[in-house]
């Protein structure tokens, strides 16, 4: 995962410098996807994956990530580029520029509590879908200052809209990634969609950040046209369009044609920028739809069934009583389910029809009593006493005798299950 991102990032960035047939870009973009491509096969095979894919069979889970992948995208790279705006174009001190963003951490601080009730009245559906066309609202308001201006009538505003559209994001997305997998894999829902949000962001620098090379590299040529510079100096100007507004202005120049060659330096800036915080507003729409598509009204638990539940459904109508034990979470179970399931196993409550369940205590002879356990969130109480594990069957003390099944794994019950 680390070579795969780490390549495919480099080719991005060095790219514009290089030119994409450089061999150093062309690959590390191929070992990049290649090593993303073995990754996803090696977790699809493995024993005990970091990334279990088959977590992304929820569709409000996927969406939500996609979402994450999309807005976060757009915040990842107008935070990389709008600080160069504020130091090098307007000439922000260093502190001005980060206290310019305190509008949009004040908002996020102070909503939190107020947007967590937006999903307990709406579902998490609605501003999720509100919060990021707030936010696109917010991005498009950066697109209007020019160089120049007052912070009170140029950003601030700007900050106070992305800050609204943000505040109203976040706590229904959480809410929608911890409620979409199973209680056992929260905080690998909670782990994968973080390193989406990172991984959106610097892959948003390096894609974007070629978008913003560019569009300044083309206006700023434009507008040295008309300045009639010598071959040499316009040489010495277009090598180094990457630094964008850091770039230098040739030595040996008349103070007109200097200043000139800042101002359109600043404005060059000012469009690529603009086009940079339009791409936002486009990727915030495009979360905005990823909600209204694959966000689930209300939050759900995960339709996926436990493991417990599946093995339940296989064998609850069979011709015979069955008794399955599996493990959970470390800790062996085991559920009966079929016709005449024996009364000396007979519940207070039951996770299904003709069937109980209980927590399986360790091997040989041993005495289960009067035991309340909790089985894949059914409260059960068990009152079997005495029971003989043998190769294909269990049989107790009034002299039941029912099939065995062991569960080790997923593929003895459904390939798109994991070992609880």
């Amino acid at each position: 995962a680390t070579i795969g991102l780490g390549g495919v990032v480099f080719g991005f960035v060095e790219s514009p410098n290089l030119g994409w047939r450089h061999p150093l870009v062309f690959g590390s973009l191929t070992v990049g996807f290649a090593a993303l491509i073995a990754f996803v096969f090696v977790e699809k095979h493995a024993a005990s994956p970091m990334v279990p894919l088959s977590i992304f069979k929820s569709r409000s889970f996927t969406g939500a990530n996609l979402l994450t992948l999309l807005l976060y995208a757009a915040l990842g790279i107008f935070f990389f580029v709008f600080p160069m705006n504020l130091i090098q174009v307007q000439k922000y001190s260093t502190t001005a520029t980060g206290a310019a963003a305190l509008p949009l951490i004040l908002l996020l601080f102070f909503l939190s509590r107020w947007s967590g009730g937006l999903v307990a009245r709406f579902g998490p559906k609605l501003p999720l879908i509100v919060g990021p066309l707030i936010a696109a609202a917010g991005f498009l308001s950066f697109a209007l200052p020019s160089v120049g201006g007052s912070y009170w009538t140029t950003f601030f505003p700007a900050f106070v809209v992305l800050g609204l559209g943000m505040a109203v994001s976040v706590a229904p997305l959480t809410t929608v990634v911890m409620s979409s997998v199973d209680q056992a894999r929260a905080g690998t829902a909670s782990g994968i969609n973080n390193a989406v949000s990172r991984v959106a962001g610097v892959l948003a620098v390096a894609v974007f950040g070629i978008v913003m090379v560019s569009a300044f590299s083309n206006r700023l040529q434009h507008s040295l046209a008309g300045l009639n510079l010598t071959p040499a100096a316009l040489q010495q100007i277009q090598s180094s369009v990457i630094r964008l507004a850091g770039l230098e202005v040739p030595a040996g120049l008349d103070a007109r044609t200097s200043s000139a060659i800042q101002a359109a330096i600043a404005h060059a800036f000012v469009h690529a920028f603009r086009m940079v915080v339009l791409i936002c507003a486009v990727l915030a729409v495009a979360s905005a739809a990823v909600a209204a598509r694959m966000i689930p009204p209300r939050a759900e638990k995960s339709q996926r069934s436990s493991l417990a539940a599946t093995a339940i459904r296989l064998v609850q109508h069979g011709s015979f009583p069955t008794m399955v034990i599996y493990l959970s979470q470390g800790v062996r179970k085991w559920f009966v389910a079929g016709p005449d399931v024996p009364s000396t196993l007979s519940p207070r409550e039951t996770p299904g029809r003709n069937t109980v369940a209980g927590e399986l205590f360790h091997g040989g002879n041993a005495s289960v009593g009067p035991q309340a356990v909790q089985a894949d969130g059914w409260l059960t109480h068990a009152r079997a006493e005495w029971y003989e594990l043998m190769e294909d069957s269990v049989k107790f003390r009034d002299g039941s005798i029912l099939s065995l099944l062991w569960w080790k794994n997923e593929k003895q019950i459904i390939d798109l299950m994991d070992d609880d």
